[in-house]
């Protein structure tokens, strides 16, 4: 009775003649998006275009990508951070406002206040003096 039910299904999806799922990756298991061309699907190699991406920045190894460490996340975060406070073509008071939001983002995970200023490119002093005070402003005020 199984086998008519699986062969109806299979049928009757022939007839609507909608596609099958998209494939998986073979890296993180995520399933692959169309190309935006419409032939075929994004990555190479059987990988999603992220791990597709992530492979040849790491010079495509053998064994495919591999994933990043916390340490080896948090400093390519904290570059990507740094990079783009310093070369954002947006005025200083938007700098300002992205470097508290990017310290204060830190400090919810749990990230002390030296890591958190040193990662955003302030000083501990002035972290102490004007993100906390602010930090537990917004705080309170979501309560």
């Amino acid at each position: 009775m199984s086998d008519t039910k699986i062969n109806f299904h299979v049928r009757a999806r022939e007839q609507r003649k909608t596609a099958e799922s998209p494939p998986r990756c073979t890296c993180c298991g995520n399933p692959r998006k169309r190309r935006t061309d419409g032939k075929g699907w994004q990555g190479t190699h059987g990988y999603c275009g992220t791990c597709t991406s992530r492979w040849h920045h790491q010079g495509r190894p053998e064994g495919g990508p591999a994933y990043l460490s916390a340490a080896e996340r948090a400093a390519r975060i904290s570059a990507g951070m740094y990079r783009h406070h310093a070369v954002s073509p947006t005025s200083g008071r938007q700098k300002a406002a992205g470097r508290l939001q990017d310290y204060a983002w830190l400090r919810s995970f749990g990230e002390s206040r030296e890591a958190a200023a040193a990662r955003v490119g302030v000083g501990e002093q002035h972290a102490r003096q004007a993100y906390e005070p602010r930090i537990a402003a917004m705080s309170e005020a979501a309560r």
